[in-house]
């Protein structure tokens, strides 16, 4: 599985965790890029009790999987730039250690979230992980 195959199972899981998708249907997308039933499950359930552990702010005696750790995010820094039409639009900024190119995510309908501005610190980590293991 590739690191863009994993990030994208991840944001599936992390849907189905926060409601946003049925179980059925994160199962089906998982299955998709490749995962078997069982191990889409397993996933699932991974993903949805570290979340539960985390809420239950258990985290100071909880060793994060080593999916999450994996995928830790970077700090990111608020940033603004002009737009169209005079508006001021706003991002966040992930800087790897090496970097190799660039990512743009444009938001969904929500806006920028939280979620949304740790989506260029995750790809940052994973460069900067891809490097460590090359």
């Amino acid at each position: 599985m590739t690191e863009l195959q994993r990030y994208l199972a991840e944001e599936v899981a992390e849907d189905h965790a926060d409601g946003i998708l049925t179980r059925r249907e994160a199962v089906r997308r998982l299955c998709l890029l490749g995962l078997s039933t069982t191990a889409a499950t397993a996933m699932l359930t991974d993903v949805a009790s570290a979340d539960r552990r985390a809420s239950a702010a258990q985290s100071s005696t909880t060793k994060p999987t080593q999916f999450s750790a994996f995928w830790a995010p970077v700090v990111t820094q608020p940033i603004t730039f002009p737009g169209p039409q005079g508006r001021t639009l706003m991002g966040a900024w992930a800087s790897a250690a090496k970097p190799r190119g660039g990512v743009l995510v444009i938001h969904e309908n929500r806006g920028l979230t939280d979620h949304i501005r740790s989506v260029a610190a995750k790809m940052a980590r994973v460069t900067m992980v891809g490097e460590a293991m090359m």
